[in-house]
């Protein structure tokens, strides 16, 4: 792609020449008159230079989108090429959140960096809402998630299942009064929150407890927003987090209950009293979720039947 091509596409991005001129290492002056060159030569505007961010005009909107397009096709160009490489070369980009990345893909991209060591693994840690944004201008190769509008919108396949429990400091008094409930973090490990033989509490019976929930954009935010309607009362929010782990180890330090993944429990010694709850929302099925291509590369389609 032309250099004032990508010198004009970061703009867009950043929406301010002087953060695109950062962002390419070149200097204010030559980033506008590269603008105001093309410009010339289209003969229209691209940018309305009177807003801030600054807005695309209609040409520049038309603009844009030949640049996307040229970037997937130049991308499906490089990954074919690589494909010929038998994985002995190339670059995979993976976007997902701190959860994802830490605890679900952590050994899969190990076990796959040891068989095929010639493929960059790049990884990108964002929120999900990010991530969507990332794969739809194809800046990253897959990612996961569970929303429903997302995945409608993305070419996706499974990827796994991940079960919302409410995890509670086992140092406070309500666990006592919920014996028959509770579950240590060795039951979960075990599984035992998966059988039919195991109760599940309403979520109702534990509204007095202190909360620790994420910030909003994070999809846990959104299910436990959910549960906490379900259940007919609006939790008393001690703290608001950006990271799952951090959340569950403000938990077991006893900063109040909080609603985590059975994924994230790992280690048997976690002082935390563990409840399996009755809400369709507790069930998350996650998917790789793959941007609309013609070809999908095989270090993407590798790692995933490996995963």
């Amino acid at each position: 792609m032309k250099q004032e091509m990508e010198y004009i596409y970061e703009i867009y991005r950043q929406g301010n020449i002087m953060k695109a001129a950062d962002k390419l290492f070149v200097s204010q002056p030559a980033l506008s008159m590269a603008l105001r060159k093309t410009e010339a030569e289209l003969g229209v505007r691209l940018f309305d230079r009177g807003t801030r961010p600054m807005r695309l005009t209609d040409a520049g909107q038309i603009y844009i989108r030949a640049i996307e397009k040229m970037q997937v096709l130049e991308q499906e160009l490089d990954a074919r090429l690589s494909d010929l490489s038998e994985l002995r070369s190339g670059v995979l980009r993976i976007g997902g959140s701190h959860y994802i990345n830490s605890y679900i893909l952590a050994p899969v991209l190990a076990r796959f960096h040891q068989l095929y060591p010639g493929i960059r693994i790049e990884i990108t840690e964002d929120s999900s809402a990010a991530l969507s944004e990332l794969l739809r201008e194809h800046r990253i190769d897959l990612t996961l998630n569970c929303n429903d509008e997302v995945i409608r919108e993305f070419a996706h396949r499974p990827a796994f299942e991940d079960q919302i429990l409410l995890a509670v400091p086992a140092a406070y008094p309500i666990n006592e009064e919920n014996h028959d409930y509770a579950m240590t973090a060795l039951d979960i490990i075990d599984g035992r929150h998966h059988t039919d033989a195991c109760p599940a509490v309403y979520l109702h019976d534990f509204q007095s407890l202190p909360y620790i929930i994420l910030d909003q954009g994070n999809n846990l935010h959104e299910r436990a927003l959910q549960m906490f309607e379900e259940a007919c009362f609006s939790p008393d929010i001690t703290l608001s987090l950006a990271q799952l782990a951090t959340a569950y180890h403000m938990a077991a330090a006893g900063y109040g209950a909080t609603l985590t993944c059975d994924r994230m429990v790992v280690n048997a010694d976690i002082p935390l009293c563990f409840y399996k709850l009755r809400s369709p929302a507790a069930i998350r099925q996650f998917y790789f979720i793959l941007p609309e291509a013609d070809y999908t590369p095989r270090a993407v389609q590798e790692l995933i039947r490996m995963f």
